[in-house]
């Protein structure tokens, strides 16, 4: 729960550190799987199907998904068994998992091979020239899951990125899994990534049990993974499209992807606004519904997005947004300034951390002082300045205290 208590914003916050946390801890784990995915893991078992063919992605699918999307990607976590998660992993784990992941990637069949680098032989400019097309993993910061979690340990050894010549298959090692698997691509082909997708899964799978391994699964959960938000599937597809009319209200956007089981994500992740109207729309299940069923649910579900945005577009003449009143206008100023404040206090964060540190080091100067004020002595002076001094400690102390738990209430 550390990570949850350090960062509130993180959302479900709970990071699991090996295999026999999913049973030492199913009574908490269970209710967050239960609120997150709606799939009871005491009731229910978790089913997986990475046959490509079953996929429905029709040629009229495809014209209008080239059109709208700009790229496409499906990724998911694989761990293996034997080894601790990252956020419990021990450098000698993590070493030794990365061993097993290189000679995974060296057996990888010819359309997947690809070559590993690891982090630390990574020049700069290799560094952000591979972030800057979104290939590569952040450096953990401290508002980031990675650092809350304890994961970040050893930074950068025992971590790295494999990738084809294309960059359209790519694996992480070590960041907030042993193993995040990717298959992207730019524009709209999901059945063509989905296949590339399905075929890694699998060969990871192949090449790990080669070796003597197997990858964590679990017949209720699913595949495992540090987070319960990626349990099961772990599998999130995921496409950038641009939708201009229904940017211009991204909390409506939102209660539509949420009727479709969708989750949108703006220009920089989780909660931030989409530039220039592109937006990342991806499943937010992981569980309860195998591979095939969310990628479907995905494309069906783009699908109908599309459809309200051809249908708003009309009716506004493709230019013109929708009328609206001075309150809805109000309304979306006073959500972009709470947005903006939420930003803020977020990135102030470890300077109220410290406050709090220091403010408990002037309440305990406080108790001290407050204590030497009451004892009785002969000297009138000393008493004099004790009692000064206390009331100087105590008007510092009091608007600190409001003012760390103003902060700290807005942050949650």
């Amino acid at each position: 729960m550390q990570a949850g208590v350090l960062r509130p914003h993180l959302g479900v916050g709970f990071t699991c550190g090996d295999e026999e946390c999913f049973e030492l801890f199913k009574d908490v784990i269970n209710p967050i799987v239960q609120g997150w995915h709606g799939f009871d893991p005491a009731t229910q078992t978790h089913t997986t199907d990475l046959d490509y063919t079953q996929l429905v992605f029709t040629d009229e699918d495809a014209a209008l998904f080239a059109k709208y999307v700009k790229s496409t990607r499906v990724r998911a976590a694989r761990n293996i068994s034997g080894f601790s998660l990252p956020a419990g992993s021990s450098r000698e784990d993590r070493l030794a998992v990365e061993e097993v992941l290189k000679t995974a990637f060296s057996n990888l069949p010819d359309n997947l091979k690809g070559t590993y680098y690891p982090l630390r032989e990574l020049t700069s400019e290799q560094e952000d020239a591979l972030q800057a097309g979104g290939f590569l993993f952040q450096k953990p910061g401290p508002m980031q899951l990675l650092g809350a979690a304890g994961a970040g340990r050893d930074w950068p050894e025992g971590r790295g990125i494999f990738h084809n010549p294309d960059k359209t298959v790519l694996c992480w090692c070590n960041e907030e899994d042993q193993c995040r698997i990717i298959a992207m691509e730019n524009g709209g082909d999901v059945k063509g990534v989905f296949t590339r997708f399905c075929q890694l899964s699998n060969a990871i799978k192949e090449a790990a049990e080669s070796t003597g391994k197997k990858l964590m699964e679990h017949p209720n959960y699913g595949f495992l993974g540090t987070c319960p938000s990626n349990l099961g599937t772990g599998l999130r597809g995921s496409v950038m499209i641009v939708l201009p009319e229904l940017n211009k209200d991204p909390h409506k956007l939102e209660e539509i992807c949420a009727g479709f089981d969708l989750q949108p994500r703006g220009s920089s992740g989780e909660h931030s606004a989409a530039v220039g109207g592109k937006w990342d729309i991806s499943n937010k299940q992981r569980i309860g519904f195998s591979e095939v069923q969310l990628v479907q649910k995905m494309i069906d579900g783009v699908k109908k997005l599309i459809a309200i945005e051809e249908e708003l577009a009309a009716k506004n003449d493709g230019s013109k947004a929708p009328p609206s009143t001075e309150l809805e206008a109000e309304n979306r100023a006073l959500r972009a300034e709470n947005d903006d404040l939420k930003e803020k206090l977020l990135l102030y964060a470890d300077t109220i951390e410290r406050m709090q540190t220091q403010f408990t080091a002037l309440q305990n100067g406080y108790e001290a002082l407050k204590q030497k004020a009451t004892e009785p002595t002969s000297n009138e002076g000393i008493k004099e300045v004790l009692l000064l001094s206390l009331t100087l400690v105590s008007a510092a102390v009091s608007p600190a205290h409001s003012l760390i738990m103003r902060c700290l209430c807005r942050l949650r």
